[in-house]
């Protein structure tokens, strides 16, 4: 354009001096045609300027600030330019230039960074090296490295340390879940938690099934389980998948032969992306179950030992009491008939002090294992505690001295005094044997902020914190053989616990003992309960036919006798089904006794037969023991009254008046 401006510029001079002037106006016009031209193009120029100057300070922004390391080197490889990242990358200081990048390039690589420069004089070309910075510490990079237009090379680079390092680190950690996956000795599941298919099984698992991994991958995991199990072990693992954290199920597989195996299978969650896996880590504890099944049965072979242990410590006690009653008996029954009516009364009389003795220790017996009082009725302790005293002052050596606190009022018990009784005695009897010397035997009922409590204490030896521990243990007892059963304590301990009080012991040697029950009280003292004791008392009539059920001929005929004594007409019945012949033929039964334990048909199945055939005739049964459970089926069929054995005559008849008419 500014050749062209010249050139009219010449022919101009050369016209105005011998051109007329219509060439000369035309000259002109080309002129200013082309001078607007030329500032036109002169504003394009000056804005491509402005443009270049905006580019180069952004490429210059782009090329200081980039995450990515950059350096421009010389022709002959020096550094003349790099930016922040570059120097961090190549511990520099600030302003470090003109230095041969392959000082940088560890001893290792110098061979391929030459052949990388070769690579990049034809086309841009890249290669991992490890990179020296200033100080020694080496990174691995990924180096770029292209030919510049103008001379020179541009490099970048890319630290690839950290990648690699968390790279090798996973496949660390790869290649450990790996071998503990193969190697343990617990089999693991994978399972997709969407469709229940095995994602992944190791070989243990595998082994343990009699299959492979490869055979349990893509399988549904129900088909592990026995039929009988599908349903119920799905809805356990589904419930334990929600809990957190994931309770331990007990589970049972079916392997390839049939046979079940149990394992213990630990839960827990994988998420791979898109894809959540149940994992199952499981235990064979097929072993374990067996050696529990295995020490089941031995230990209750060893409690059959101890029971059969048990009764022969038993034995040696309970004959010496036994003995000395049957004695009393024997003696009574053998003799030749007293000559006065006052021998015969007393005669009577030991005998039956010896047959309630007998009653006692039998009860003894069976309230170490029942649950509710023998016979349950209304008295007062406070009266008990001060007829036990009077017996104790006769019984006991002088050099023990008794002391009794007895209570305000009356203190009203519901429960079995005979029981209590006999609980009170045998600690009396318990504190004796402490106190061979003599020393204070305490009986105090006491109004305490807690509540009414029972006290027994003595001065005696004391026990140990090993012997008090058992104390109460049923057969253990710190006596010789043959002088104690060891059921005294144990006794007192049944009467306590069927009863529902609280017994506390406190004993050091040396400082006595002293046993503390806390009592509850009857919160009604005029109840219709009948009285207790067992005491001879005037005996009631009966009137009207009673049928004997009892397949002991002896225990029949006794009983009948006291029936008889009693004004009743007796019909009698060796069981069950002869009763209810008996029934059928003899007319006017008034009530039925029958024993609870008996052949051909039994007191209760009696009982069941006689609500649906008569439904209105009132049954008694006797017995020698009875839970609670059929006690109260007893009563749901319709039995009036259960009476204990050994029974007494005035309980027996007493028994039966009231579903008697009056005589």
């Amino acid at each position: 354009m500014t050749n062209t401006f010249g050139n009219l510029r010449d022919r101009a001079l050369k016209l105005l001096a011998t051109s007329p002037p219509q060439e000369v106006d035309g000259l002109l016009q080309e002129m200013h045609v082309l001078h607007a031209e030329l500032e036109v193009q002169q504003d394009e120029l000056r804005e491509s300027q402005r443009r270049a100057s905006e580019l180069a300070a952004y490429y210059r922004q782009l090329f200081f600030e980039s995450p990515l390391a950059f350096v421009v080197l010389t022709d002959a490889g020096k550094v003349h330019e790099a930016n922040q990242q570059a120097t961090w990358l190549l511990g520099w200081s600030t302003g470090e230039t003109a230095l041969p990048f392959a000082q940088h390039v560890a001893a290792e690589d110098q061979s391929e960074w030459t052949r990388l420069v070769t690579r990049a004089a034809d086309s841009p070309a890249s290669s991992e090296l490890r990179i020296r910075r200033v100080g020694g510490e080496r990174r691995l990079c990924r180096v770029t490295l292209s030919a510049r237009p103008g001379g020179g090379w541009l490099l970048g680079m890319q630290d690839l340390t950290a990648l690699r390092d968390a790279e090798a680190r996973q496949r660390i950690a790869s290649e450990r879940a790996a071998r503990m996956l193969r190697d343990t000795r617990d089999g693991v599941l994978f399972v997709n938690a969407d469709v229940r298919l095995i994602d992944e099984a190791n070989q243990a698992i595998a082994s343990l099934l009699g299959t492979t991994p490869e055979a349990l991958r893509g399988r549904p995991l129900s088909t592990l389980f026995p039929a009988d199990c599908v349903v119920r072990q799905d809805l356990q693992l589904k419930q334990a998948a929600q809990m957190r954290p994931p309770p331990a199920v007990m589970l049972t597989f079916s392997a390839a032969d049939g046979s079940r195996v149990e394992v213990e299978a630990t839960l827990g969650q994988l998420v791979e992306g898109p894809v959540r896996l149940l994992t199952l880590l499981l235990r064979d504890v097929s072993a374990r179950a067996r050696l529990a099944a295995e020490r089941e049965a031995l230990a209750a072979r060893l409690m059959e030992s101890q029971k059969l242990e048990a009764v022969g410590q038993l034995a040696a006690g309970v004959a010496h009491d036994m003995n000395n009653m049957l004695t009393v008996i024997l003696s009574c029954a053998s003799e030749p008939l007293p000559e006065t009516p006052a021998e015969t009364t007393e005669a009577l009389a030991e005998v039956r002090t010896a047959a309630l003795r007998g009653r006692e220790l039998t009860g003894r017996l069976s309230a170490l294992f029942r649950q509710k009082p023998l016979r349950e009725a209304r008295f007062d302790l406070g009266a008990l505690v001060q007829e036990l005293a009077s017996l104790l002052r006769r019984t006991l050596p002088p050099s023990i001295r008794i002391e009794v606190k007895s209570p305000a009022r009356a203190w009203w018990l519901l429960g079995d005094e005979g029981a209590w009784h006999q609980a009170l005695l045998n600690l009396a009897i318990n504190a004796r044997d402490a106190m061979p010397e003599g020393g204070d035997l305490t009986l105090a009922c006491l109004e305490l902020p807690s509540g009414p409590e029972l006290v027994v204490a003595d001065t005696g030896a004391g026990m140990t914190p090993e012997v008090m521990a058992r104390a109460f243990e049923p057969f253990f007892t710190t006596k010789p053989t043959g002088q104690g059963t060891g059921l005294g304590l144990a006794h007192v301990h049944a009467v306590a616990r069927s009863h529902r009080m609280e017994l506390r012991c406190e004993s050091k040697p040396g400082e006595g003992t002293r046993f503390r029950i806390q009592l509850r009280l009857a919160d009604d003292p005029s109840g219709t309960l009948p009285a207790a004791g067992g005491r001879r008392s005037e005996l009631p009539r009966l009137k009207g036919r009673v049928l004997l059920v009892d397949d002991d001929a002896l225990a029949r005929r006794a009983t009948s006798r006291l029936l008889k004594r009693g004004g009743a007409e007796v019909v009698e019945a060796a069981h069950g089904r002869e009763a209810l012949e008996v029934l059928q033929r003899e007319p006017g039964i008034r009530a039925v006794l029958t024993d609870l334990s008996m052949p051909e048909m039994d007191g209760e199945v009696l009982a069941a037969q006689l609500r649906e055939v008569s439904p209105a005739l009132p049954v008694v049964v006797f017995t020698g023991e009875i839970r609670d459970a059929r006690h109260q089926r007893l009563l749901e069929l319709g039995v009036k009254q259960v009476v204990s054995k050994p029974f007494t005559t005035e309980e027996l008849l007493g028994a039966l008046a009231a579903h008697l008419p009056a005589a």
